[in-house]
């Protein structure tokens, strides 16, 4: 939420996890999931078998996103 409403801003330096994606604490990726970032994962969120997110995404804190989407 900070990050979309400007309160923290990411610069060049900012690092990225592995593939251009940041995770926050507490998140879930299953097996098989398409992450291409560059992508931002809020805190505790959840990511199930298939799903597949393209950057550049910012899911915010507790988003789940179903098997397959």
């Amino acid at each position: 939420r900070d990050l979309l409403n400007g309160v923290v801003h990411l610069t060049n330096e900012t690092p990225l996890g592995e593939h251009g994606v940041l995770r926050g604490e507490g998140c879930q990726v299953a097996d098989g999931v398409e992450l291409v970032g560059p992508v931002i994962l809020g805190r505790n969120v959840v990511v199930r078998r298939g799903a597949s997110i393209k950057g550049p995404t910012v899911l915010g804190d507790d988003v789940v996103v179903g098997e397959n989407a």
